[in-house]
């Protein structure tokens, strides 16, 4: 990642802003780009003007509208990554956010080292996604299962682990 790459960050919450803020320049060392006005996101004119890897977006500011926002922007900007940053990952309206096309799920409060780590690793998937020359995100606009890709990948995951583990479930099961 070039040092001149910005993270765009959406909240309403000043103090979120700055966490956010030192995260992304301290872990990912890339410039944050805070947005005000959640509204620009889903302006075709917006997305020609920024190029971004990666954008962050409190949860509280998605939501409201059941995340058409998301999938707006990933109508607007294929591709995008889209991190949400909300009260809990295993929570409902996470996994709505999920559904709608964000890569994973930072919860709130802010722990430096696993935030720093979720967003190092879905860089590097996106890295690697585009490499591959497949899209940089994986779940655009929709579910794993409505990807075939990632349901290709989900199920040789699970048969892998099947042949690994034989058949014995450890740690995190991928379903499609």
């Amino acid at each position: 990642m070039a040092a001149a790459e910005s993270v765009i960050v959406v909240t309403n919450s000043l103090e979120l802003r700055l966490q956010i803020r030192s995260l992304v320049t301290r872990a990912l060392g890339l410039q944050v780009l805070s947005i005000h006005h959640a509204d620009l996101l889903t302006t075709k004119s917006f997305w020609l003007q920024h190029r971004t890897p990666l954008l962050l977006i409190e949860e509280a500011v998605a939501a409201p509208d059941d995340y058409s926002m998301l999938r707006s922007i990933c109508a607007l900007q294929p591709g995008q990554l889209i991190v949400l940053v909300g009260r809990n990952e295993r929570d409902e309206a996470a996994v709505r956010g999920l559904d709608a096309g964000a890569a994973d799920v930072l919860p709130l409060p802010l722990r430096f080292g696993e935030a720093a780590a979720r967003l190092k690793a879905v860089l590097r998937s996106r890295r690697r996604r585009l490499q591959q020359g497949l899209p940089a995100s994986g779940l655009i606009g929709g579910s794993m299962a409505a990807h075939p890709t990632l349901a290709y990948d989900a199920t040789k995951l699970r048969r892998h682990e099947e042949t690994v583990f034989g058949g014995r479930a450890h740690g995190r099961v991928v379903q499609s």
